[in-house]
């Protein structure tokens, strides 16, 4: 059903209506959720091996990332695992993203706010980076996201202290956020409201 679609694809096993077979997928939760699919001939043998190999640390962490975009269409700047350090961190812009999940309905309820704010920044994107973070589809290896949303500013001048968003999912309150805690100065009446 949908439910299992969606588990399947946050553990990313590939798998068709056809293939109804059993699967095994060993998933690390420390402080991000590593998964390894068991894909040998399935044997007690080959069962103990694939778990003992992981004890031994013969696996080395999968990271995945969907491709990062060659162009950036709409308000709101998609990063990805392969992009997010060059995109959000080393760069001199004030970059606020959204981490979400597309399942998430809290996500849902707050895409439209959050776009609204991306428009009232567009004419700013040599100071401001409005961005999203897709985890069903990128792993975020920096430091732990425990809910979503979870929105977060990585200020110009000190991107080694990001600041977690706790607020209200209002446009005000969100826009107030960013004017507060930019370290570059935001002209305050855009022409993009």
């Amino acid at each position: 059903g949908e439910i299992e679609s969606h588990v399947l694809d946050y553990l990313d096993y590939k798998t068709t209506i056809d293939d109804l077979s059993t699967k095994i997928i060993l998933l690390e939760h420390k402080r991000d959720a590593h998964k390894w699919v068991f894909d040998k001939e399935f044997s007690e043998d080959n069962l103990i091996k694939f778990i003992q190999d992981w004890l031994d640390g013969k696996y080395i962490a999968p990271i995945k990332s969907e491709e990062i975009p060659t162009e950036q269409k709409g308000p709101i700047y998609k990063l990805v695992q392969k992009s997010i350090e060059a995109d959000a961190i080393y760069n001199d812009l004030d970059v606020l993203v959204k981490f979400y999940s597309p399942y998430c309905g809290h996500c849902r309820k707050l895409a439209p706010t959050y776009e609204q704010l991306a428009i009232k920044y567009s004419d700013q994107k040599d100071k401001i980076r409005i961005a999203e973070f897709d985890m069903s589809m990128n792993d975020f290896t920096l430091f732990d996201i425990s809910g979503f949303p979870t929105i977060i500013l990585f200020k110009a001048d000190d991107k080694s202290k990001p600041l977690v968003y706790e607020g209200d999912r209002s446009l005000e309150d969100l826009v107030k956020f960013v004017e507060t805690y930019s370290s570059h100065e935001l002209k305050k009446e855009s022409s993009n409201k």
